[in-house]
């Protein structure tokens, strides 16, 4: 599914390429870093405001994704409301693709607690847990 109909940010914000996979608890997306990256630091680095947002719009996608499927219209915002637990173990660079899992917990009034683990193949390079905020239809 495109992309642009499952997250309200728009390009050159756009931190997610393709969903990858849904589960019952959460899904995964990917994001093929470019030298065109919106974030892209001059040292060819993507920066860890960068994997916060992408974790974000990770989980915007996935949910997203599940709205349209249950017949729903994808809300024209989301909101970041906290970041925890932030375990960076370095960043990445252009040329590597993310490929992000999420684990959804609690969501309370479409204020969802979100567990994010991004890797770049088989090295885990982050983990977070994040509290965003999608508008219940």
């Amino acid at each position: 599914m495109d992309i642009d109909r499952l997250i309200p940010q728009r390009p050159p914000f756009v931190m997610v390429d393709r969903v990858t996979d849904i589960t019952d608890d959460g899904g995964s997306a990917q994001l093929a870093i470019t030298d065109s990256n919106y974030f892209l630091q001059a040292d060819g680095t993507f920066p860890l405001f960068g994997l916060i947002e992408h974790v974000a719009q990770v989980a915007c996608a996935v949910e997203g994704y599940r709205i349209i499927r249950d017949g729903g219209k994808v809300p024209s915002m989301s909101m970041l409301a906290e970041v925890r637990r932030f375990a960076p173990e370095r960043l990445p660079h252009a040329g590597e693709t993310l490929d992000t899992e999420i684990t959804k917990g609690v969501n309370v009034n479409g204020v969802m607690i979100i567990f994010g683990k991004v890797n770049v193949g088989n090295e885990c390079i982050a983990n977070m847990q994040i509290k965003i905020f999608i508008p219940q239809n």
